[in-house]
């Protein structure tokens, strides 16, 4: 064969290869999802499935999960995936859908309890993308806003706590692979801002309200190895060889904690100046690497207390109860420091002790 004639049979396998590459189905596309589910610890039913010229809708959809942190299950209701004529498949999902979980009581804590989880997954006019081949699909997502409100429940207590979540300007990509050994998945995420509030009420004594606010927050994840028997059982998924590494960042942002605590009232406002951390995971290494600057402002009723963040990385604190100020030197938490256990503190007494209070 000619030089010509090698380079054109050369092109038309990369062609041909890029042809396949693009090339996924509806029906492909909801089997992914049920193996990967599967191999997350989840199972994912429907009640039926039916196919309408270039569109599978899939009904009745239910997601349910179990493990040592608990019980769940998600009724999506109704799904489509639709062939977009380009060998990819948009995906179409409910606007909104609940979410059940039951966490049990935590163990070796007297008196313990399960709690109950209500959630609400909203996330209009997400625009979801499969594409790839069944052995290696590739999702990409994009949201004006992911939105999740959550009502949590003790049993026998009349405290609850109400937490809401939103992100805007998501945008996710999702891929997993097969692996030699189980299968590989990779994704990313970012959001333009993430802002949280939890307001805890029905106890008099320990009613708590937290707003935070975080600007360009951003995360990786990276699975290896990942067995068909799932990560429901983590300890049996590293030991056979799974490893998972996951990163995360943020940008400026400000939390609010005001509240009482024992029916004294407490005050913490900070800012924080951006950030990361990462985590490692195999069977036999765990590694944790964080940065960031933290500024506090807290108030209590009867020990105040100051904090503040040097320059050169130190931590000052001072308690009125105990006359002293420690000195914590957080610049020895990094230069590949793997524990976040804060150094021992150099303290000072202070003058002027507080010795008592006023009733």
């Amino acid at each position: 064969m000619s030089k010509s004639g090698q380079a054109a049979f050369a092109a038309a396998v990369v062609l041909s290869a890029q042809a396949v590459w693009a090339d996924v189905t509806p029906e492909e596309v909801w089997q992914n999802w049920q193996d990967t589910a599967t191999a997350q610890g989840q199972k994912i039913t429907a009640a039926s499935t039916s196919m309408d010229g270039d569109t599978l809708t899939v009904s009745g959809i239910t997601v349910e999960t179990s493990g040592e942190g608990g019980t769940g299950s998600a009724l999506i209701g109704e799904m489509q995936f639709r062939d977009n004529g380009d060998g990819t498949v948009a995906i179409i999902t409910p606007d909104s859908f609940p979410v059940l979980m039951t966490i049990p009581p935590a163990p070796g804590v007297e008196g313990a309890v399960a709690s109950e989880l209500k959630l609400t997954v909203s996330m209009p006019g997400a625009d979801i993308t499969a594409s790839g081949v069944p052995l290696s699909l590739s999702y990409e997502t994009k949201a004006p806003t992911v939105e999740i409100a959550a009502d949590v429940t003790e049993a026998g207590s009349t405290e609850t706590a109400k937490v809401l979540a939103k992100l805007t300007d998501v945008t996710a990509n999702y891929l997993v692979e097969a692996a030699e050994v189980g299968s590989n998945l990779t994704q990313d995420f970012s959001a333009k801002t993430f802002d949280l509030s939890v307001d805890v009420t029905g106890n008099p004594e320990q009613d708590v309200t937290l707003a935070l606010s975080l600007a360009d927050i951003g995360g990786k994840a990276e699975m290896t190895g990942i067995p068909a028997a799932g990560m429901a059982d983590m300890p049996n998924a590293l030991n056979a060889g799974m490893t998972m590494d996951v990163s995360a960042s943020y940008g400026i942002g400000s939390f609010d904690l005001t509240g009482k605590d024992a029916g004294q009232p407490i005050k913490m406002t900070g800012a924080l100046g951006g950030g990361t951390f990462a985590m490692d995971f195999t069977a036999n290494r765990f590694a944790y690497d964080s940065s960031g600057k933290l500024q506090l402002d807290v108030t209590v009723a009867e020990t105040p207390r100051g904090l503040a963040l040097t320059d050169d990385d130190r931590l000052l604190l001072t308690h009125a109860m105990t006359g002293q100020l420690a000195i914590y030197d957080l610049a020895k938490l990094g230069n590949g420091s793997t524990g976040t256990t804060l150094p021992k503190p150099r303290l000072i007494e202070m003058l002027n002790r507080v010795t008592s209070h006023p009733s």
